[in-house]
């Protein structure tokens, strides 16, 4: 079972500046700039000054990135999409797991579940960033969705090869080929590691950078910061949507969705929680950053269901167990096997 860093003390990097709260709860962005003589009321010009120009280059980032997403070469049609009976969205309610929205008729859903499982394992153990596993996936389903029935030795190939190039395109840290192929028990080699790999970076026309929800989530902080004006409902957020994020990897329903529609909804299902949730709902929609309000509102059903089936519900007491358990939060292939 893969352990998601629990929920909602997660693991995240306190010694970045940018992952800093931005207001009293913690070290403000004015706290970082060199100290210079002046007026508390210059200071504090200061500070919304900085603020401002981080809160615009968020707005920037995000709709850069929304614009990239436009780009068929990081579009996945799934199988079901072409069937006659109409496209997969109309073919599926948000809360249901139908087997006919695939990405390939010869993936099966649980498989790719089993994939993004493995995936996951391997980063932790690694202690390589978790984003780069939804980078590996977006490879997997684009080239898979590109070919024509594929055996389950194929699959495992490819998927193998698709977190290895990940890795080596978007980590700090490294998996050598050698060691990808310790991890495959054997079963290839490192030619063809290193053929498929070209395969794969051939078929996505070398569209190697996807945007991906988590990409998102990365320069969303100046805005919910302005959204929330608290550092720790900002946290809180940024937390609860970047586990909602790697819950959707997972799920192959967000397989065909646009990055900024998840991301947009993960946000919105990681504020309901709080008393605020109205005012910030409406602060995060005056800045106009729901390029696809149907599909944010499909997806934000989505997440709600699946996050349910993650979370133990508070209602139903725990049975004293002689087992272990590290967290509450279960993997999210544990969760979709417990109603595929």
């Amino acid at each position: 079972v893969v352990h998601h860093a629990s929920h909602p003390q997660r693991q995240h990097s306190s010694n970045n500046p940018a992952r800093q709260p931005l207001f009293s709860n913690g070290p403000t962005v004015l706290s970082l700039l060199p100290k210079q003589p002046g007026s508390p009321k210059h200071l504090q010009s200061q500070y919304q000054a900085t603020m401002s120009l981080l809160l615009d280059e968020a707005l920037d980032q995000w709709n850069s990135l929304a614009e990239q997403e436009q780009n068929e070469a990081y579009r996945i049609h799934p199988a079901s999409s072409k069937a006659k009976d109409g496209p997969a969205e109309q073919e599926l309610t948000p809360a249901s797991h139908d087997h006919k929205h695939v990405i390939n008729h010869s993936c099966p859903n649980l498989w790719r579940e089993k994939i993004c499982e493995w995936c996951y394992q391997v980063v932790d153990h690694c202690i390589i960033e978790r984003d780069v596993v939804g980078i590996a996936l977006f490879y997997f389903d684009k080239y898979v969705s590109c070919q024509t029935p594929c055996s389950e030795s194929l699959l495992q190939l490819v998927a193998m090869t698709s977190l290895f190039l990940a890795v080596k395109l978007h980590s700090t840290r490294k998996i050598s080929v050698t060691s990808i192929v310790s991890l495959g028990r054997g079963c290839f080699q490192v030619d063809q590691i290193l053929e498929m790999e070209l395969c794969i970076m051939k078929e996505l026309h070398w569209h190697l950078n996807p945007p991906t929800p988590s990409t998102y989530s990365n320069v969303v902080n100046p805005i919910l910061d302005a959204c929330t004006k608290d550092a720790q409902a900002s946290y809180e957020i940024s937390e609860l949507s970047r586990y909602l994020f790697e819950l959707s990897v997972c799920d192959v329903y967000f397989a065909d969705k646009k990055p900024s529609s998840i991301a947009y909804a993960s946000i919105l299902v990681a504020t309901e929680n709080l008393s605020s949730y109205k005012k910030i709902k409406q602060r995060f929609a005056k800045y106009r950053l729901d390029k696809s309000p149907q599909m944010t509102e499909l997806c934000a059903m989505r997440l709600r269901h699946v996050y349910r089936l993650a979370m133990p519900l508070p209602s139903e007491p725990e049975e004293d167990t002689d087992e272990e358990t590290d967290d509450a939060v279960l993997s999210p292939a544990f969760v979709f096997d417990s109603y595929s």
